[in-house]
């Protein structure tokens, strides 16, 4: 197989490699805390990240089925992985088991998603039908970087059936607390931005990102294909998806220095260099950089023709998340010109929004 690459402008980054013994943050084991500081992992250093954060799963299982108390796995989730408490979908699809792909050396349970038949993006299967999750981790406490890695493994059961596509776990940056960057809530270059990965038909993969306009020359490059009302499809094919096997995806984000184009995007599956783009534009100022996991993932597309045709599953484990030097940001000019507003006059300006909502 052979690498996408992508080279939107000429400038090429140094990748600077980091020190031995980086700090780490490590999130226990529940219920049985056993917490491990491990140095960062050989593709962090290379990336010159500064600290790894590693979702330690379950020493035994938390499963009822295939659907779990969805209040208990959330609490879960909020304590030891940092999601944050809004914008959880799904959270009884999600349980964790016993490896049913190898033997795991220190006990650990994996994390099992459903998928229900039926089922496609949240936004449109019926009330009664969900399949997949999606949430926020902001396991460094709402911090912004210059750059982040995630990495992870997933495999899919013997019954998965591919269809159209569906969504896979990836990096996202927003102002802390925002959400967006997904389901069609497009990204402009002063809210957010958002790089997933997607299975496709016949267990294809790609980069799929939500990127500002300023990436319109993209659009006329070999192997990308854009959208206006939903992300951008980057080097489908470069990735391949297997059932009932264990794959390693790791994906990289530089931010850009907002006055050029000079963000980059790679993409590494089991160790190969799949995706490689430089050049790119992850916002317009500088008010946000990388500071989330966005484990995002369900069958969808937005339309039917996409959604799980059985009940199935996937299976993750080894979620960690590397970053880089924190990021000064700049409030965005209406933040800035509301420090300068005298409080009274905020309060006021508040209390008018409130009441022309009511008739609205």
């Amino acid at each position: 197989m052979h690498t996408f690459v992508v080279l939107v402008s000429t400038t090429i980054a140094t990748l600077v490699a980091a020190h031995q013994g980086d700090p780490v943050i490590t999130a226990k084991c529940a219920p049985f805390p056993r917490a491990k500081q491990r140095p960062n992992t050989p593709r962090a250093m290379e990336l010159g990240m500064n600290q790894t954060w590693y979702a330690e799963m379950p020493c035994t299982n938390m499963t009822e089925g295939t659907k779990t108390t969805g209040d208990d796995l959330q609490d879960y989730f909020q304590a030891q992985w940092g999601a944050r408490k809004s914008g959880f979908y799904a959270p009884g699809d999600v349980s964790f088991v016993t490896d049913p792909f190898s033997n795991s050396s220190d006990g650990s349970a994996v994390m099992r998603v459903y998928y229900q038949k039926g089922s496609y993006t949240p936004s449109g299967s019926d009330d009664d039908v969900t399949g997949g999750c999606q949430f926020y981790m902001s396991p460094f406490e709402g911090q912004a970087f210059k750059k982040g890695l995630v990495r992870y493994d997933v495999a899919f059961s013997d019954n998965f059936d591919w269809v159209k596509g569906g969504k896979l776990p990836g990096v996202f940056g927003g102002a802390h607390g925002t959400r967006g960057c997904t389901g069609g809530d497009m990204a402009n270059g002063d809210n957010c931005f958002s790089v997933r990965l997607m299975w496709r038909e016949n267990g294809e993969g790609e980069a799929y990102a939500y990127l500002p306009p300023s990436n319109h020359d993209l659009c006329h490059t070999e192997g990308i294909m854009c959208n206006d009302e939903f992300g951008t499809s980057l080097g489908r094919g470069y990735l391949q998806f297997e059932k009932q096997t264990w794959s390693t995806i790791e994906i990289f984000v530089q931010m850009d220095d907002v006055d050029k184009p000079n963000g980059i995007l790679r993409v590494w599956q089991d160790s190969r260099p799949v995706i490689f783009i430089e050049g790119l534009s992850f916002r317009t100022i500088k008010s946000f950089a990388v500071s989330d996991v966005l484990f995002s993932t369900f069958y969808g597309g937005g339309s039917s023709d996409y959604a799980a045709t059985d009940d199935t599953f996937a299976y993750f484990r080894d979620v960690q998340f590397s970053v880089g030097e924190p990021e000064t940001l700049v409030p965005p000019p209406s933040m800035a010109s509301l420090s300068s507003t005298s409080p009274t006059l905020i309060i006021v300006l508040c209390i008018i929004s409130c009441l022309l909502s009511l008739y609205s």
